[in-house]
């Protein structure tokens, strides 16, 4: 016989049962990485809106697709995923 799936209210208390408030260096380390996160971000924005200036600046006129949008931002996620794994890492070794 199948079980019932619990409610989402029993799935939330459990869920707030485990969690815990982080400790500073914890909260650091998360802090960092969003930071890190926004600036990688920012960075690649002014440089796409660079290009772009600089190609219509030359009369060039490149369309972007969903699915071009979407590869980029794969590629981000996996950057950003790479560089938490490599902080995570490093800080486990002192």
């Amino acid at each position: 016989m199948a079980r019932r799936r619990p409610s989402i209210f029993t799935l939330a208390r459990r869920l707030l049962s485990l969690i815990s408030k982080p400790t500073k260096e914890e909260f650091k380390l998360i802090s960092r990485m969003v930071l890190i996160g926004f600036g990688i971000l920012g960075a690649y924005g002014s440089i796409i809106s660079f290009m772009a200036l600089a190609l219509a600046g030359a009369g060039i006129k490149i369309r972007l697709t969903m699915t071009h949008l979407a590869y980029i931002f794969a590629c981000i996620i996996v950057c950003l995923i790479i560089a938490y794994s490599y902080f995570r890492r490093r800080t486990r070794r002192r």
